[in-house]
C-alpha cells in the first residue's frame, strides 16, 4: 500500500449549477418579485401575466397572516 490509504480524495459539493438553482428558484419565488413585475409589466402596458397573479396571490398571504397578528398584539399591548 505505501502508505497510501483506499478513501476517496474529497471534493466539494458538485457543481455551480446546483447553487445557481437553487439560488434561481428561490429568487423566483419571493412576493417581491412577483410584484415587481407585475408593476413593471402594468407600466410597460404589457398584457397581465402569471406574475399579475403571484403578486396577488402574495399579497392576500401576508395580509390574511400577519393583519390577524398585528390586530391580536395590538389590543394586547393596549389592554394594559
Amino acid at each position: 500500500m505505501n502508505g497510501r490509504t483506499n478513501r476517496k480524495q474529497w471534493r466539494p459539493a458538485e457543481s455551480e449549477s446546483d447553487a445557481t438553482q437553487v439560488r434561481d428558484a428561490f429568487a423566483d419565488n419571493q412576493p417581491v418579485t412577483a410584484v415587481v413585475d407585475a408593476v413593471r409589466g402594468f407600466l410597460l402596458g404589457q398584457p397581465s401575466s402569471a406574475r399579475t397573479w403571484q403578486a396577488f396571490v402574495w399579497c392576500a398571504a401576508i395580509l390574511a397572516i400577519f393583519a390577524p397578528l398585528a390586530v391580536s398584539l395590538y389590543r394586547r399591548t393596549t389592554a394594559r
